[in-house]
């Protein structure tokens, strides 16, 4: 009973998720649930390599990898997206892997300057060669709702909602295997590791070892959902797999809550929906007769520039206020009540000794 309450979530997310595109089936809406579900893969991706006590701020890079890996694979060579994929997929492990091991020795600060930089040099790296598409980035690419037709045909779906499902079954996967690696021996040594790496070193952990293990988990995912990313929407540009990407993930860690594997899923979801609530209004009032939402649509689409504020803004207070993150708020109620009755009970205490 103890363990059913504990993946509760788990499957009540696994459920509505699985019913979204058939409850909302217009390509806006299957959109907006594609980049959720490849956010979080990416978020909880970056928690695994936090595990060690380090932060890359070069995860968006690698998740860049994986894509560009993916597309030119798909359209110079020609091979199907199922095996594109996981190559791409590979492909962010080994760089990952290799350019992780100078770093390996840093820790804290240090280490986030590394990745850093690192980041930086493997998208200004990738946006020079031609085969990449330079600057200007790949087009064309196979899309995995072309490869999905036969199955879409045969369940009777679009393919929008045919690649939405693929693309969730990689996230269920690729969750499971990071929620056993978290939960494993594994973890635990990294969890120790970050706590007190002399501790850990002195009952003989290779702090290095397990550190390139963490990175090395943690790009596979990358790579992964890079890859699904890019089949999805079938263009590649370098400009979108930044820092600013990487920030991006890390705020999903922030707002979720990172002391918890659920927090980076519940941070993608709420965040990614604040930044794209602007695009998915437009791309509905385009199907809409009201008068009224076109217009509500036009003026949220135009007042898109300020996202990054509110979404500061959505920050701050749960910073402020949730330390735990959105994950954290049954905890934080159940603390507030466990005080209250407290205090009522020493009240009452003092009240009945004063008689």
């Amino acid at each position: 009973m103890k363990n059913f309450k504990k993946f509760l979530p788990y499957l009540i997310l696994l459920v509505v998720c699985f019913a979204l595109p058939f409850l909302f089936t217009s390509r806006s809406w299957i959109q907006l649930f594609v980049t959720i579900v490849i956010n979080i893969i990416g978020a909880v991706s970056l928690r695994t390599i936090m595990l060690s006590g380090n932060m890359s701020f070069a995860h968006g890079a690698f998740m860049g990898v994986g894509a560009y890996t993916a597309g030119i694979l798909a359209l110079k060579v020609g091979l199907p997206i199922f095996i594109t994929i996981p190559i791409g997929a590979v492909a962010a492990t080994i760089i990952g892997l290799i350019t992780g091991w100078p770093f390996a020795r840093l820790k804290s600060i240090y280490f986030c300057m590394g990745t850093m930089f690192m980041g930086q040099a493997i998208i200004l790296l990738i946006s020079t060669l031609d085969i990449a598409g330079g600057a200007i980035g790949l087009t064309g690419l196979p899309s995995t709702g072309k490869a999905l037709e036969p199955i879409a045909d045969a369940l009777s779906l679009s393919k929008p909602q045919v690649s939405y499902l693929f693309i969730l079954l990689v996230a269920i996967f690729s969750l499971a295997v990071m929620f056993r690696f978290e939960h494993s021996r594994i973890g635990t040594t990294l969890r120790a590791l970050s706590q007190s790496e002399d501790v850990a070193a002195s009952i003989g952990v290779n702090p290095t070892f397990y550190r390139l293990l963490a990175v090395g988990v943690g790009c596979f995912f990358a790579g992964l959902a890079g890859a699904c990313s890019a089949h999805y929407s079938g263009n590649l540009s370098p400009n979108t797999y930044t820092m600013n990407l990487t920030l991006w993930l890390i705020m999903y860690m922030m707002v979720g809550g990172t002391g918890t594997f659920l927090g980076p899923v519940i941070g993608a979801i709420v965040v990614s929906t604040i930044q794209n609530i602007a695009n998915l209004l437009v791309g509905l009032s385009g199907t809409s007769s009201s008068a009224a939402f076109t217009s509500f649509a036009t003026w949220v689409g135009n007042s898109a520039a300020y996202t990054p504020f509110l979404t500061a803004l959505l920050l701050l207070l749960v910073a402020y206020l949730l330390p735990k993150g959105l994950v954290g708020i049954p905890s934080t109620i159940r603390d507030a009540r466990a005080k209250r009755q407290e205090k009522k009970e020493i009240a009452e205490m003092m009240k009945g000794g004063s008689k």
